[in-house]
């Protein structure tokens, strides 16, 4: 048992000695590469700002009205920054296969709707512009580590489904 021990101090020993060469290494390679090479340029933006009437409307994904499962929301203004925005997709059963529906509000140029109002911190459900002019649905907040698992809640089947994902305008 103290062979045992002993090797693996050992081998703990030598793994934290190779790590620390690395890392000087890594530091060297960098300054020199920073002094020897221009800046990157500026990185493309995912989102965009967009106003209150682009994001208004109704909004469904590639599948969308024939290709099997399709996804598709709608966004209402109802007051002020005040909107409702309401999921439905293909349905299953005679029933809508996802729902959500939610007050949210306009926020700078993106919609942020709460999924599970009263809690002490909330998942919020995001409707985002994209360059390409493109919806982009996901979520932030929660205290959790993947906010986006919070939008297949809303899905009965599969359960790799989610109301999250990339939309286009469509006609109602």
């Amino acid at each position: 048992m103290k062979k045992y021990f002993f090797a693996c101090c050992l081998l703990l020993g030598f793994l934290s000695f190779s790590c620390k060469s690395d890392k000087k290494a890594n530091k060297s390679e960098t300054s020199e590469s920073s002094t020897s090479t221009p800046a990157p340029a500026k990185e493309e933006k995912i989102y965009r700002e967009a106003s209150l009437e682009e994001l208004s409307g109704a909004f469904a994904d590639a599948n969308y009205p024939d290709k099997g499962f399709w996804k598709k929301f709608t966004v209402k203004w109802i007051a002020g920054e005040k909107v409702e925005v309401t999921f439905t997709s293909s349905p299953l059963a005679g029933s809508p296969a996802c729902t959500f529906r939610g007050i949210g509000d306009y926020r700078n140029g993106y919609i942020q709707t709460p999924v599970n109002p009263g809690a002490a911190d909330p998942t919020f459900l995001t409707i985002r512009m994209m360059p390409n002019n493109e919806i982009f649905v996901g979520a932030e907040g929660g205290g959790q580590e993947n906010p986006a698992d919070a939008l297949s809640l809303f899905c009965l089947t599969p359960t790799t489904t989610s109301i999250g994902g990339v939309y286009k305008k469509v006609a109602k």
